[in-house]
């Protein structure tokens, strides 16, 4: 699923964020720059009482970027996430 749509000749880097597994379901999320480059590592979910979240905080250097021109994607395996994201465009 699209996250941040592409800007012609922007990359777009993510500053901050958080992600959480919405169900009881497994859940895994991968970022990618367009749809296929993996930018994060694929985190996986779990099935319980308490339901995994990824939280990464403020960093003014970012913690990933896709490459200029590519939309900010995510890959969602079984289950549901939800969660907010901080990011800029820069050239």
């Amino acid at each position: 699923r699209t996250i941040v749509a592409a800007v012609t000749g922007m990359k777009i880097r993510v500053l901050a964020m958080w992600i959480r597994q919405e169900t009881g379901a497994a859940a895994s999320w991968e970022f990618r720059s367009g749809s296929t480059t993996a930018i994060s590592g694929e985190n996986m979910g779990g099935v319980g009482p308490i339901l995994p979240q990824m939280v990464l905080p403020f960093s003014e250097v970012g913690w990933f970027e896709t490459t200029a021109g590519a939309a900010l994607t995510c890959a969602v395996g079984d289950g549901a996430i939800a969660g907010n994201i901080i990011y800029q465009e820069i050239p």
